[in-house]
């Protein structure tokens, strides 16, 4: 039988006889669900049931491979109704303040050189320099303040003028209820400016579709090493 839904309509008892139950507790739950559901009259989700169950095409003599399929939240679900009840929700404006730690020098630096070119070392701008990295968030500028989450990804020297910065960050907070959630930054960051403005252009978690502006102000600076500390005021717009 080449349609899989025509096979679940008529004959759930067979499939679930096919597994054994001894095999695959949890497979032969799975299977017997829609037979339950027409005795009692209830509709058969067939898009979910489908997308979980490991059949292809008909009933294969091998057990399928089942695992704690049964009774479990579906995040991919949970995803689409998301999106789905977008329409109805309202934004929310949320405002975040911590501290950047950029430390170059030392035993464990958080950023570090990755890649450069012919001229960078020539350059007063150091064009062309691509550095990675990891970086604490803080709540206070000390670094030993309460961790809130890390700030991953590149930025490299785009400008010869000046020290212009192009960032593409991720900004994940480990702290409590924004654990787990980040927000992106993707712009150009003139670091010797006393206030620069940076775009957020997106999160994830409770910052889903996340917009807004990071505004970053240097807090102490050590010209010898490159070590850095910047003060965040970030304003975001999410659902």
């Amino acid at each position: 039988m080449k349609d899989n839904r025509q096979l679940w309509s008529h004959f759930p008892s067979a499939i679930a006889q096919a597994i054994r139950r001894s095999a695959n507790d949890a497979a032969h739950r799975l299977a017997k669900r829609p037979l339950s559901w027409r005795r009692q009259d209830r509709p058969v989700p067939y898009p979910r049931l489908l997308e979980s169950y490991p059949f292809d095409q008909g009933i294969s003599g091998t057990t399928p491979a089942v695992q704690s399929l049964v009774d479990e939240p579906d995040p991919v679900h949970d995803q689409v109704s998301w999106f789905e009840n977008l329409r109805v929700r309202k934004e929310k404006v949320t405002r975040l303040h911590f501290y950047f730690h950029d430390i170059l020098s030392g035993k464990k630096p958080t950023a570090m050189r990755v890649a450069q070119a012919t001229v960078t070392d020539k350059s007063p701008t150091f064009f062309g320099m691509i550095m990675m990295a990891d970086d604490p968030l803080t709540e206070g500028p000390e670094p030993t303040s309460k961790l809130l989450g890390r700030a991953q990804g590149l930025y490299g020297s785009a400008s010869q003028g000046e020290l212009g910065l192009i960032m593409a960050m991720n900004y994940g907070f480990t702290d409590g209820k924004y654990n787990g959630s980040s927000l992106s930054i993707l712009g150009r960051n003139s670091a010797m400016h006393p206030l620069r403005e940076m775009p957020i252009v997106g999160g994830t978690g409770v910052f889903r579709l996340a917009r807004g502006s990071a505004f970053a102000k240097t807090h102490w600076f050590d010209p010898a090493s490159g070590d850095a500390i910047v003060e965040y005021n970030v304003t975001v717009i999410h659902y």
